[in-house]
């Protein structure tokens, strides 16, 4: 090699391109750990909520087991389809919402103290049970309890929920929305 052979060095990656592949990378790796960790939390959320309504308990029984009237008192509905209703007056039906729709069935009766409830959201996150009971509360008022046992399917909601509980807001919406409106 004389003195004039000039070898060029290897051209480096830009430091600017080190840094941004080394923040995805870590990025992937704390999303991978996220998702791991939420995968382990229980995916059975448990919760109750309760109001007293200002009305008869056969009045609110009929108020609740009329589902085609939810939107007159539950403003985030937009309908209700009632899907099936045998001979006992027991059905199923879709709540359409603009976030999507949830889908009810009734799993028992027990006139008129309780109605036991299954829903299912449409995008198959979560599967709840609802039991609802009514006591009254003299004069002529009602105390009504939801009781939600809530399945989250997916990890992310599972992990959401440890740090936002959220898994009771459909029972407490409907709830304020029936005190709201009765009171």
């Amino acid at each position: 090699m004389s003195e004039f052979d000039y070898t060029p060095p290897k051209p480096r990656p830009a430091r600017g391109m080190q840094v941004f592949a080394g923040i995805v990378i870590a990025l992937l790796i704390l999303l991978a750990f996220g998702w791991f960790y939420a995968s382990k939390l229980p995916a059975e959320q448990r919760s109750e909520s309760s109001v007293t309504v200002a009305m008869p308990q056969p009045e609110l029984w009929n108020k609740l087991r009329d589902v085609q009237k939810y939107p007159e008192w539950r403003p985030s509905l937009r309908a209700v389809m009632v899907q099936a209703s045998d001979s006992d007056g027991v059905m199923a039906w879709n709540e359409i919402r603009t976030r999507g729709v949830d889908k009810f069935r009734i799993l028992s009766l027990v006139i008129p103290d309780s109605i036991q409830l299954e829903v299912v959201s449409e995008r198959k996150t979560f599967q709840s049970k609802w039991v609802i009971r009514l006591e009254p509360v003299p004069p002529d008022s009602t105390r009504i309890t939801i009781a939600s046992t809530t399945i989250l399917v997916a990890p992310f909601y599972r992990l959401s929920a440890k740090f936002f509980p959220v898994n009771n807001m459909g029972a407490t919406s409907v709830l304020q929305a029936l005190k709201s409106a009765n009171n």
